[in-house]
């Protein structure tokens, strides 16, 4: 997409691209480039401006994903308290849910802002956009949030089932227990699994895997829409 705002740009300001292009060359390359010593004689149009500050938020975005994992590691943990330990561990496992739904949402509206893109003759436009917006749009619920949902609704609303913690005690059936010793959630953390440096261990896998996962499903859905779109172009 940044390859075609280029050439959006080129074709509305050619000796802006020009100059810029020799600029670069000058300085070796765009990290040693000053961009705000040559101004630009137009703007890019404000489809094309939303498009690249959605392709932005999603790279950003995927980033934010990939640190929640990073954050499992087990080696950031092992001076810790177990008390501060399971705080920390529990809160990079659930922020995982919230940075991947996130990402699922973000690329929605990627695909919707590409839509928005001038595309096909006129008479034909608003049609096939259409149906290419649906389609794409519509594998990014079935295929990457309707996966999620089952585990991001009640870690989120608490509707329709609960979160990672409360969840773990009663599937090994330790309600009763619990009760009777008068321990209450503020201690699940301290005393519980869930601090534990091996079970990082075990939670850094799941995450890895998870991830891993919902970038290429992510990707595909993708790689197949900008298809699809450079067909309609063709």
């Amino acid at each position: 997409m940044f390859a075609e705002a280029r050439e959006e740009l080129r074709r509305q300001d050619s000796g802006f691209i020009a100059t810029v292009d020799a600029a670069m060359r000058l300085a070796n390359g765009p990290l040693q480039f000053d961009a705000r010593k040559i101004k630009p004689t137009k703007s890019l149009p404000v489809e094309w401006v939303a498009v690249l500050e959605s392709c932005t938020d999603v790279t950003m975005q995927v980033h934010a994903l990939e640190g929640s994992v990073d954050a499992l590691e087990p080696e950031f943990y092992e001076d810790l308290d177990a008390d501060r330990a399971g705080r920390l561990i529990y809160h990079n496992i659930t922020s995982w849910v919230h940075h991947a739904w996130a990402l699922a949402t973000k690329v929605d509206v990627l695909i919707a802002k590409v839509c928005d893109l001038p595309l096909a003759p006129e008479k034909t436009a608003l049609a096939v956009k259409y149906k290419l917006e649906r389609t794409y749009r519509n594998r990014i619920e079935t295929e990457v949030k309707a996966v999620m949902e089952p585990t991001r609704t009640p870690l989120t609303h608490g509707a329709g089932g609960v979160g990672l913690m409360a969840r773990g005690v009663t599937e090994i059936g330790g309600w009763e227990g619990t009760v009777a010793a008068g321990i209450l959630p503020s201690f699940f953390l301290d005393g519980g699994y869930i601090q534990d440096v091996s079970n990082a261990r075990h939670w850094l896998a799941r995450r890895k895997s998870h991830t891993k996962g919902l970038l290429a499903r992510i990707g595909t859905i993708l790689g197949d829409f900008e298809q699809d779109r450079e067909a309609i172009k063709a």
